[in-house]
């Protein structure tokens, strides 16, 4: 019996002990920099007194003033108003940087064919 557990506890001792590998050699990894792109003009600050309910502008229950004169700012548009500073009258002209034409296509049903920038991008 002693030279089974002798047996047994030199077995467990052997088992227990480890052959690690050699350690990893480190190599240099090249440090690189970025930069922080500058910022570019000043922030714009919006204040509103009420949002209502929502302010989702494509939803008829969350249409305000307010939400509309947010959503103007912010999520793009094909048109955007320009005054006329001669006559006082608003127009609308194209956004260039989203449209590149819009034709009407047809007056029954009225259809109009926008045809957008591959650079335009927004989400919804």
């Amino acid at each position: 019996m002693p030279v089974v557990l002798a047996s047994a506890t030199a077995l467990v001792l052997t088992a227990c002990t480890a052959d690690p590998p050699p350690p990893i050699e480190s190599v240099e990894t090249p440090v690189t920099t970025t930069t922080v792109p500058s910022k570019t003009g000043d922030p714009v600050v919006v204040a509103i007194d009420d949002v209502g309910i929502g302010f989702n502008p494509h939803l008829l229950a969350d249409q305000s003033p307010a939400t509309a004169a947010v959503s103007s700012l912010v999520l793009p548009s094909p048109f955007r108003p320009t005054l006329n500073p001669d006559t006082g009258v608003t127009t609308w002209a194209p956004d260039l940087s989203l449209l590149i034409s819009a034709e009407v296509t047809s007056q029954s049903p009225f259809t109009i064919r926008y045809q957008l920038r591959n650079e335009a991008q927004w989400s919804d």
